[in-house]
């Protein structure tokens, strides 16, 4: 699942794309919108189509010839998994030009320090082009971005550094006592890692904290262990919540996560009772945590046992119960439930667990961690983490439009629901309260929009500006839904395809919030 292998993947397919001229993006070809809903047709404004990486660069193509010198940079931006990163918050767009060889298309030129593989979607703001033939401007819009590795969402993880293994110990590692952490995307190097926050077990169970800062150097992190045995005899490693945060995501930091270096004796397995593994449970609001030995909750115990949500937040336990083996049961309060298609990773600190055959300190488990659930939407490109338009249909003669999320809400603000007309003229017309489950559980929702129906007559495509839908559980931007300009499914089978797959993958999923590509978003 992690990221960085996927790179060489996806770089032969930039490459492929430059010389194949660009084939996906063409004049007059419907691209799917965010999430796979249909775009919208406006005939005198440009539509944003697509979106790709091409050698670094990004090409977003509208579906008519645009005015040379039109582009404005300002208006366009990348967007993560994470609703509220924008890489403008990095580093921004450099510059933005029609390109020559396909004026339907702008070449996005990124500034400094932004990987466009890493985030999900492209955004544009309205007046980012202008249409050759009648000089009007594009209205606010996005598009899933094709080429995106990101993978956040999906088992174990987040949208900040994700760890997915350790360099086994060379001589020189071993002579200054140093382990190199290999994460699944570049680290931020200011501010420096915490390497207070970096730990590794050896085999009789002890745990060994990092000192000072970590070295960054890519995807990596170097952190010297002065203070403890040597690393030679490493078995795990892992980091504890805020050891880094992410070059593409400074407002992500990484949560806590393990893992076992590679040919430690006996699987890496300790003296002491080590997590093997984790599974969000049927009720949305607990976690099984499965040791190899069979382990008892300390009388102070039940707190110790973290739900990492794809985001980079975490949801400690409330309380958490033996069953009698080599499991624990730990319950979140409800605090997990309202966002549990975001739970992507479970992690046991130190000490909430202890062998059942030795209730003393020396029986005490060591940290660890394992992937819970899989939001299989937020697989690859296109999704956030906030309500995703996946399609629509316009009622006229009963006055409503039902819009079909790939996640649950909690509000609406119909005010930011705007009507087009074939033309690319907005529609005055306010719906009234809108209809939906306030209390669904995780999963597509589906909202219902009522008008006068005179007021739909005209109506040809619907614009959900930023903030129009609110997710469940997740708080601040990350919780509030992106800009669209979707046009109608106008087939009831293929609406009907569309939620077939999505609740297919959701109860498939442990962890649901349907299938949507990504970005599906992912």
């Amino acid at each position: 699942m992690a990221n960085r292998p996927k790179r060489a993947s996806f770089a032969r397919l930039a490459v492929g794309l430059a010389s194949l001229a660009f084939p996906l993006i063409v004049t007059g070809v419907a691209q799917a919108g965010i999430a796979g809903s249909l775009p919208a047709t406006m005939s005198l404004r440009p539509v944003l189509r697509a979106a790709a990486i091409v050698n670094g660069q990004v090409e977003a193509c509208f579906d008519k010839t645009l005015s040379s010198g039109s582009a404005t940079a300002g208006r366009f931006d990348l967007g993560g998994y994470r609703a509220g990163n924008l890489a403008s918050d990095v580093a921004g767009t450099a510059t933005a030009a029609v390109d020559p060889t396909n004026t339907n298309c702008v070449i996005l030129t990124l500034g400094a320090g932004v990987d466009p593989s890493e985030y999900t979607v492209l955004e544009v703001a309205p007046g980012a082009v202008e249409a050759n033939a009648t000089a009007l401007g594009n209205v606010a819009d996005s598009v899933g971005l094709t080429g995106s590795d990101s993978h956040s969402g999906t088992i174990g993880v987040t949208t900040a550094p994700n760890l997915v293994g350790i360099v086994p110990p060379d001589g020189p590692h071993i002579t200054t006592n140093t382990l190199t952490y290999v994460f699944d995307k570049d680290v931020n190097g200011t501010p420096a890692p915490d390497a207070t926050l970096f730990f590794f077990v050896d085999g009789a169970g002890n745990v060994c904290d990092g000192t000072g800062t970590g070295v960054p150097s890519g995807s990596t992190v170097t952190v010297a262990f002065p203070g403890c045995g040597s690393v030679a005899g490493a078995v795990r490693a892992g980091v504890f919540s805020g050891a880094t945060t992410s070059a593409s995501d400074p407002g992500s930091s990484s949560v806590s996560q393990s893992a076992v270096l590679p040919n430690a004796p006996n699987g890496g397995a300790t003296v002491k009772p080590d997590l093997v593994s984790t599974m969000l449970g049927s009720d949305g609001d607990s976690i099984t945590f499965t040791f190899d030995k069979n382990v008892v909750v300390p009388l102070d115990g039940g707190t110790g046992y973290i739900a990492e949500l794809a985001n980079g937040t975490e949801v400690p336990s409330t309380s958490a119960v033996s069953t009698g083996g080599n499991t624990v049961v730990a319950r979140y309060g409800g605090h997990l439930a309202v966002n549990a298609e975001f739970g992507v990773i479970g992690f046991v600190d130190a000490g909430a667990a202890q062998a059942a055959d030795n209730q003393t300190a020396t029986g005490l488990n060591v940290p660890g961690s394992g992937g819970i659930g899989d939001n299989a939407g937020a697989f690859a490109r296109a999704f956030t983490t906030a309500p995703d338009v996946f399609g629509i249909t316009i009622a006229k003669a009963a006055g409503t439009i039902t819009v079909n999320l790939d996640d649950r809400v909690r509000a609406i603000d119909t005010s930011a629901v705007v009507l087009y007309d074939a033309a690319g003229d907005a529609v005055g017309a306010t719906p009234l309260a809108p209809s939906f489950n306030s209390t669904a559980g995780p999963g597509p929702e589906t909202v219902t929009l009522a008008y006068p129906p005179s007021a739909l007559t005209n109506v040809t495509s619907v614009q959900f500006l930023a903030g129009a839908f609110t997710t469940n559980g997740l708080s601040g931007a990350d919780a509030t839904s992106i800009d669209q300009l979707v046009g109608p499914i106008s087939d009831a089978v293929v609406l009907k395809g569309f939620k077939a797959v999505h609740v297919k993958s959701h109860k498939k999923a442990t962890h649901r919030k349907h299938t949507r590509k990504h970005a599906a978003k992912r």
